[in-house]
């Protein structure tokens, strides 16, 4: 069982947490593992699909960066222009927790589009993947407080307002 956080920074704008963006900001996300039990697991992958959960694609493509990751793992798999919507594909592989209290994280960034409505909700959300088979989902502790690891179903996604006046299809 595992703590699963996910938090945002407007790297643009310096809101951390971030709340809000405008079209074209940098948004740099960290994700935090704890493991909750003293079962090792070994060899188990986050995948973050950036445009999953958007009904319309909020990310520049080929504009995803793994900032850092864990001694030994390996992001080989991840795909900047990857992904249903072609916005980026993290999957960081060989990931390891050896009992109670052992952590990891990852940090990445993404850059949003040029265009988005004003009002738009951009959400993102990481899996945990062990055996082939979505484990965990990622809660952005901002949002409703932490979940509790031993609850599933009540994690949250990131959620980003972005702010914007310029009519969409115009680029910052």
């Amino acid at each position: 069982m595992f703590a699963f956080e996910k938090y945002a920074v407007n790297v643009t704008t310096g809101e951390d947490p971030a709340i809000t963006a405008e079209p074209g900001d940098l948004i740099r996300y960290t994700l935090s593992v704890e493991h909750m039990n003293d079962v090792i697991v070994d060899d188990f992958s986050i995948v973050d699909e950036l445009d999953r959960l958007n009904a319309m694609p909020y990310f520049e493509p080929g504009s995803l960066n793994v900032i850092s990751m864990p001694a030994g793992a390996n992001a080989g798999s991840s795909n900047a222009s990857g992904g249903a919507a072609g916005t980026g594909l993290l999957d960081v592989r060989g990931l390891s927790l050896n009992g109670t209290g052992d952590s990891l994280q990852i940090v990445f960034e993404a850059q949003l589009a040029g265009a988005i409505a004003n009002n738009s909700t951009v959400l993102n959300q990481s899996q945990a993947i062990y055996n082939g088979n979505p484990v965990a989902v990622s809660d952005d502790p901002n949002i409703n407080g932490p979940a509790d690891p031993f609850v599933f179903g009540d994690e949250d996604p990131t959620a980003i307002l972005v702010v914007s006046e310029q009519p969409v299809g115009v680029g910052k």
